[in-house]
């Protein structure tokens, strides 16, 4: 016989814990290269994007035996998930790709990583999910 898989250990709160349904904003200013100063915010995606977002990245990866192996193009990964993030807060238009691919690698790092966290789409993304 096997053994059964150990059972979660149930942590009793003393208050049920609230889940926010509200997509988080983030307000920011981006600066362009004459340092005239934009604002703009970062919006999380919904379950549905953020889906998608993983499905499209899914279709760039190399895969073997079923597994990822590696990534078959690097297209658009940083700025097509800033994107569906960042817009202008002057007209709530949304920044393009096309734009962001113009902007300098360092602004691209960075905003990507916040678009990560905020997404859960990494670990510390994740861990602040839970404790939020």
């Amino acid at each position: 016989m096997s053994e059964s898989a150990a059972e979660p250990e149930v942590v009793q709160e003393d208050q049920p814990r609230i889940i926010k349904r509200k997509r988080k904003i983030i307000p920011l200013q981006i600066e362009d290269e004459d340092e005239k100063l934009h604002d703009c915010y970062l919006r999380e995606m919904s379950g549905k994007r953020r889906d998608e977002w993983l499905n499209k990245m899914g279709d760039n990866m190399k895969m073997a035996d079923g597994k990822p192996t590696g990534v078959k193009k690097f297209d658009a990964v940083q700025a097509g998930l800033i994107a569906e993030c960042l817009y202008y807060t002057e007209g709530d238009r949304p920044v393009t790709i096309k734009e962001l691919q113009e902007w300098g690698s360092s602004a691209l790092v960075e905003l990507f990583e916040i678009c990560q966290n905020m997404n859960g789409l990494n670990e510390k993304g994740r861990e602040e999910a839970k404790k939020a």
